[in-house]
Formats: structure tokens, sequence, C-alpha cells
């Protein structure tokens, strides 16, 4: 799947903290897959300040997620959404992972 990084951002920060070991190792995986490699952050050309982290260019990355990934992903945005707590940032994945699933 082709996301961007504000895609993955978000990704990395709905994605569950506790489960059994089977989630754990899904989410470990997929964070790892989420993540940015060094030519990825060159790319961008990130720059960090005391304000919070920016970009210059927004890169956009194919990503594999794997069938219980999408699950974990899809469960975590239908929660936020059950809970009302989707914002913004949450709309474009919602559509994308659950919308487009249902």
């Amino acid at each position: 799947m082709i996301l961007s990084i504000v895609d993955r951002i978000v990704l990395l920060n709905i994605l569950p903290k506790e489960g059994n070991h089977i989630t754990l190792r899904i989410v470990s995986d997929l964070r790892s897959r989420l993540s940015f490699s060094e030519e990825e952050l060159a790319k961008a050309e990130f720059i960090v300040s005391e304000s919070g982290t920016k970009w210059k260019h927004d890169i956009e990355s194919e990503i594999e997620i794997g069938p219980k990934a999408f699950s974990l992903i899809f469960n975590s945005l239908e929660s936020l959404n059950r809970q009302g707590k989707l914002t913004l940032e949450h709309l474009p994945l919602y559509d994308r992972f659950v919308t487009d699933k249902e």
C-alpha cells in the first residue's frame, strides 16, 4: 500500500500497545516497516526542532501490510470511531482501511 509520511506517522500512533504475543509480533514487524529508512529521511529532509518535526518534501512509499496487520489497523480505526475519537488526521486512513472495505 502506498503511504505518505503523515499516513505512516498516524498509523504508528494508533497501533495497539498491548495484546497477546502474536499481536505484539505483528505490531513490532509493522512498526519496523512503517519506520523511515535513512534514505527516506534524507530524501524528505526531516527537520527536528523544539516546535516539532517537519519535512521539506512529502514522499510516498510502498509499505507491505499483511492481512493480520491490516486487521489490527482496521480494528484500531473502528475503535477510535466508536469512541468518537477520530481526528481529521485519521480520516484519510479510515476511508482507505475501513470505508473502502465495508
